[in-house]
């Protein structure tokens, strides 16, 4: 019977392909185009496209994010992803600037006039310049302080290095409210300040021969010098609007899908801070197929997060400004405790519920800024790795922020090595 196929048998000979050159050629060209499209289809299989943001604050691991190098142990608060940022104050607030600046004096506070001389020589100034700032028509004297009028010739002869001194002398007592919130730039410039600012030449070279050096920041405390010296109102906006610049962080949590979720909430696990609610989110962003970076806001009590990086309404008639420390000593409240406007009552209450320790580690954890004769000057709450959250003065002016431990530190220290002393709750 006739068979549709033909049989070769074992023993025969492989029969043979003949093939012309081009042909060859065009056979070894498909043979790695085929191997190249099965590399490709084998590395990408199973892999997804990487997720959009799930919400506004919580944004994929992608290209944007820098993936953990290092292979020292993840800290207890997690993987930190920091975001260096200028914040600018608004516009509608610049009026505390105008009228603020219109103190130009300069008062030494529990002091002699022969004290005063003294401490202007200690502090580098000519001696022919200290004589004219006591004489009668710029000095007056009483109730134990010395309050000098200082007019152009003395703001403008100081050298970097006697204004820096006599500045910190002077930021001792509050009346000198630019000596003792001066304003202040990380850089060794005002670069932060100029850039994008369309100041005219002139202003930016005039604030720079103002400023000083400090402990690696550059300060700048003769604003109404400089706004006397501006070119009308919106050249007084411009200077305003660009020293107002504060140095701030944005910080995110980055989870990835071999985060130990357990121990990053251990560490977050604070009042008012509810780890139902965050537990979740955490777990949700450690599915994703790269993980991803949650808002810090999430792990702030509501106190913080309801105030981070916005300014307060002017106080009401009758109210006290909310300064650095009342804002510390709040910071995990349900209400805000009034009293922590009054120093005397903070102090007690930090001697009663608190203990020193020897360097922040712990979230909660308060730092104080101390100047020369042991006062505390400023204040912050530890929030993880270099990062706390602080209010830079008690004015409407100054918003709620994160900083740079170190930058928080030598913005207010009048030394060029600040003096910071940590506390920790009884109760943690």
């Amino acid at each position: 019977m006739p068979k549709d196929e033909t049989s070769i048998p074992p023993n025969a000979a492989a029969p043979a392909v003949q093939m012309t050159l081009p042909g060859l050629i065009l056979f070894s060209v498909s043979l790695i185009v085929a191997t190249g499209l099965l590399t490709w289809f084998l590395a990408g299989r199973g892999r997804a496209p990487e997720s959009d943001a799930r919400s506004s604050g919580v944004a994929s691991a992608g290209a944007d994010v820098e993936r953990r190098k290092s292979s020292a142990p993840m800290p207890p608060w997690g993987e930190l992803v920091q975001y260096n940022i200028m914040l600018e104050r608004p516009e509608e607030y610049a009026a505390f600037e105008f009228q603020n600046s219109s103190n130009r004096t300069w008062t030494f506070g529990g002091m002699t006039a022969g004290q005063a001389r003294a401490a202007m020589l200690a502090c580098g100034v000519a001696s022919n310049l200290v004589e004219h700032a006591l004489a009668p028509s710029l000095a007056q004297a009483s109730a134990g302080r010395v309050v000098i009028q200082p007019d152009p010739e003395l703001i403008t002869a100081l050298p970097p290095e006697a204004r820096e001194k006599l500045y910190g002398v002077l930021a001792r007592t509050p009346e000198n409210y630019y000596m003792h919130s001066p304003f202040s730039f990380p850089n060794e410039s005002f670069e932060d300040a100029f850039d994008g600012s369309q100041m005219a030449d002139a202003t930016k070279a005039l604030i720079t021969r103002l400023s000083y050096r400090r402990g690696g920041r550059t300060f700048f405390s003769d604003l109404g010098y400089v706004l006397d010296h501006s070119s009308g109102d919106d050249e007084r906006m411009k200077v305003v609007k660009a020293l107002s610049r504060l140095s701030a962080v944005m910080v995110r949590l980055r989870i990835t899908p071999t985060t130990d979720v357990d121990k990053v909430v251990n560490y977050w696990a604070a009042p008012g801070v509810r780890i139902k609610d965050v537990r979740p989110l955490l777990e949700s962003v450690k599915r994703m197929d790269d993980g991803g970076t949650v808002s810090l806001v999430y792990l702030l009590p509501p106190f913080a997060r309801e105030r981070l990086f916005t300014f307060p309404l002017s106080a009401k008639y009758g109210e006290a400004e909310v300064d650095c420390h009342w804002s510390t000593m709040n910071f995990f409240s349900e209400e805000p405790d009034q009293r922590f406007a009054d120093l005397n009552y903070t102090s007690a209450f930090i001697s009663t519920n608190y203990y020193s320790i020897a360097k922040p580690s712990a979230y909660g954890d308060l730092i104080f800024v101390l100047d020369e004769r042991g006062g505390a000057i400023h204040s912050a709450v530890y929030i993880a790795d270099d990062i706390v959250f602080t209010k830079n003065g008690r004015s409407y002016g100054q918003p709620w922020l994160l900083m740079h431990l170190k930058d928080m530190a030598t913005a207010y220290s009048t030394a060029k090595e600040p003096r910071l002393v940590f506390y920790r709750n009884k109760a943690s």
